[in-house]
């Protein structure tokens, strides 16, 4: 006996196991990649246009310099006093500057530079030879700047901007990816409800069928038989469109996950499933919604323009500091070194009398499409409250029609005219109508079951519901950025 108990449970941990539910459909269309391949590049191509953008901007840049130049004079003179007659210079200079910027539009630089000039010259005096000079010399400059604007930003402010946009961009492309995962999650499910809903249509032609053919033998005594084929026949034209349409639903199915007829048995649907609907759908759309956060991003990026240009309204006020350190050191005399310090802070300012009528009309203009993109955004909330109270309404009816549906089902089969038939008292024609009744009832619980749950499937999209997160992390390079 515990054998036998054994063998049965990992029978049905392998059914549970091998069933194609809902949530394997789900996690079978996240598992194929190739249905997301180009958009998950473009959200890629959109993060590292982020990262370049933070380092380019807000990173240190380092530069470094470098000058190696000849240079060769020659001067006639007629004079009693010693002059250089030719001069053969090279120059050699090296530097390094290290510069950033910040998010409040002040920036910072060092640069260093060392120069390393030869100058070889001839001397000449009275038209005669005199000597040669070798001339070296060292010269080292340090130079620190800090500017920081008070007023209107400079291009570490411009840089803000810039990459506030790439920051929108990236999350409305992380927004959009997941938006195209939960449509194509969507299209597969709606395929699947429409194939298991005709697996259960084919079911019950069977079921109606093999009633019918018991009715053969004493269909034939009573010479009922033409009848009686007469509606075998159109169940079976019945059952024929049946399995045209399961075909037709695998080959749809398979277009999302591998998939094909041998997979049938495996198809776990649940058709008493029921589904919990939202409770404020306005506050729930307005915070889960894909496709109105996409709208709240587009307007934040609209006020950042906005941003931008009422900045570049304001005078330029800059506050600059500077030092200059520098270090000479050659042989022009004994005592030639020099070693100073020069420091400079000021207070810079600009503003044009006349105005820029350019960034007034990019002002105007952007405060304009801001505006617009809001009503829009207004508009298109309204819309998808309706569409969920539309869609509320309809689930509503589906789940009581299908009770009632059930309620007639369970009741079960009325053998009345059945009975009376075999015993050769009854009328074909009754038993037909008889079987009818009951198995259009069937027919219509499956009807409205399928109209349910396509309706559940339009309810969860519109309200992003069908991305499992767990199962979506799982399933996605990029989840772990998308916050």
């Amino acid at each position: 006996m515990i054998k036998i108990s054994a063998s049965v449970a990992l029978c049905l941990f392998a059914v549970n196991t091998l069933a194609l539910t809902e949530r394997k459909v789900i996690q079978r269309v996240l598992e194929n990649h190739k249905l997301f391949e180009s958009d998950e590049i473009d959200m890629l191509i959109q993060q590292e246009r982020l990262q370049s953008k933070a380092i380019n901007y807000y990173g240190w840049d380092l530069d470094l310099t470098a000058k190696y130049g000849l240079e060769k004079d020659s001067t006639d003179k007629d004079t009693n006093y010693t002059y250089t007659k030719s001069q053969y210079q090279i120059d050699r200079e090296i530097g390094l500057e290290l510069s950033t910027a910040f998010q409040n539009g002040a920036t910072i630089s060092t640069k260093f530079s060392r120069k390393l000039p030869i100058d070889d010259q001839q001397k000449y005096k009275k038209g005669v030879y005199d000597k040669d000079v070798n001339l070296t010399q060292r010269n080292n400059v340090l130079d620190t700047a800090i500017n920081i604007p008070l007023f209107k930003n400079s291009d570490g402010g411009e840089n803000k901007k810039l990459y506030d946009l790439a920051t929108l961009d990236k999350k409305i492309e992380a927004l959009n990816l997941l938006e195209y995962k939960e449509n194509k999650v969507s299209d597969a499910l709606i395929s699947f409800i429409y194939l298991a809903i005709e697996m259960q249509r084919i079911k019950i032609h069977q079921q109606q069928l093999t009633a019918l053919l018991q009715l053969q033998e004493i269909a034939v005594s009573q010479n009922d038989n033409l009848i009686l084929q007469a509606k075998i026949q159109k169940i079976k034209i019945s059952l024929s469109k049946s399995n045209v349409n399961l075909k037709s639903h695998i080959l749809t199915l398979k277009s999302f996950i591998h998939f094909d007829e041998n997979d049938l048995l495996a198809v776990d649907f649940n058709d008493k499933f029921r589904i919990i609907l939202l409770k404020n759908n306005t506050e729930y759309l307005r915070q889960n919604n894909r496709d109105l956060k996409i709208s709240e991003l587009d307007i934040a990026k609209k006020q950042r323009y906005i941003d931008n240009y009422e900045n570049k309204e304001l005078a330029d006020l800059d506050l600059n500091i500077s030092h200059t350190q520098t270090q000479n050191q050659g042989n022009y005399s004994s005592y030639s070194y020099k070693h100073s310090n020069e420091y400079k802070v000021s207070l810079d300012l600009s503003y044009p009398l006349g105005g820029n009528h350019s960034n007034q009309y990019n002002l105007f203009k952007a405060r304009l499409e801001k505006k617009k993109k809001t009503m829009d955004y207004k508009i298109d909330l309204e819309a998808k409250v309706l569409s969920i109270n539309v869609l509320e309404n309809a689930l509503n009816i589906g789940n009581n029609t299908l009770n009632a549906y059930q309620s007639q089902i369970n009741q079960g089969k009325n053998t009345k005219e059945m009975t009376r038939y075999l015993s050769h008292s009854g009328n074909i024609r009754f038993v037909i109508d008889e079987l009818e009744e009951y198995y259009s009832t069937k027919f219509d619980y499956l009807d409205e079951a399928q109209a349910y749950h396509l309706n559940r499937i339009k309810y969860d999209q519109l309200s992003n519901r069908l991305l499992d997160k767990n199962l979506l992390a799982k399933n996605c390079n990029f989840c772990q950025k998308f916050d």
